[in-house]
């Protein structure tokens, strides 16, 4: 089964990917969220979610790379810039 399937626009695949984490399915939760993506591209920028679900799959470069896109739309947002520092520790 697609971790995507069954989601056919970015808002919809946003919440499952969401959903997904919350089940511990995190690898299943980049991959709807990375769907998201690939169909509106203007949401790599605002996925913070999938900067988690990056974080817990250990993939720190890639979730430090989420947080710090995120940051630079959303300066004042300090929670941001403390899971890209964390990601970067780990890297």
């Amino acid at each position: 089964c697609n971790a995507a399937g069954g989601g056919d626009n970015p808002r919809s695949l946003t919440t499952q990917g969401m959903e997904l984490f919350k089940e511990a399915k995190v690898a299943a939760s980049v991959e709807a969220f990375d769907k998201a993506i690939e169909l509106d591209p203007r949401y790599k920028g605002i996925l913070w979610q999938r900067g988690l679900s990056l974080y817990y799959a250990d993939r720190f470069d890639d979730a430090s790379e989420q947080f710090v896109r995120d940051v630079a739309l959303n300066p004042r947002d300090t929670e941001e810039a403390v899971w890209a520092l964390l990601s970067q520790a780990r890297a």
